[in-house]
């Protein structure tokens, strides 16, 4: 599923790229049903992430902002949770806090964070992105100038600091 995530997230950045203008169009188009305003370059990149899974063909079911819940296919094996704009609003403003966010986990009803195995964050501003998972101790990178930045190495929630 490695290179499924990966292949979706340089394609979903590829798309939003190319929306020339599109990004910085302030238009509110509505709501997503979580409260978060949603702009013409949410569309764009929600569709691409609809065209991505339509093209490769794999069962799978998936979660976006403004979506919601959809299945592709019979009997997935995994559900996508994809954010296809986290930030928006930094986005627009051409800071590096926003990103395409993708995590996948084994399909269940009831899937929480704890079951999440896959993970792929993509800088909108760099097209830099970086990828783990559950089965690897190395975080796989691209983009980055030199090292990525210093992870914690804490594990526990409650511990966490998050942005």
């Amino acid at each position: 599923m490695r290179d499924y995530i990966i292949g979706m997230g340089k394609f979903v950045y590829q798309k939003v790229k190319d929306q020339k203008g599109t990004l910085k169009n302030r238009l509110v188009n509505g709501y997503s049903p979580g409260g978060d305003a949603q702009f013409n370059i949410d569309a764009a990149a929600e569709d691409a992430v609809f065209e991505y899974i339509q093209k490769q063909e794999v069962p799978i079911a998936f979660y976006t902002e403004d979506g919601g819940l959809k299945l592709f296919g019979e009997n997935p094996q995994y559900i996508l949770i994809v954010d296809p704009i986290d930030g928006t609003r930094p986005a627009a403003a051409g800071l590096e806090m926003s990103c395409i966010s993708i995590a996948l986990a084994a399909y269940k009803p009831n899937a929480q964070i704890k079951d999440i195995e896959f993970a792929f964050l993509l800088e909108l501003k760099t097209g830099a992105y970086m990828y783990g998972d559950i089965y690897s101790d190395c975080i796989h990178y691209e983009g980055f100038q030199g090292e990525l930045p210093n992870l914690s190495e804490v594990k526990e929630i409650k511990n966490m600091f998050w942005s």
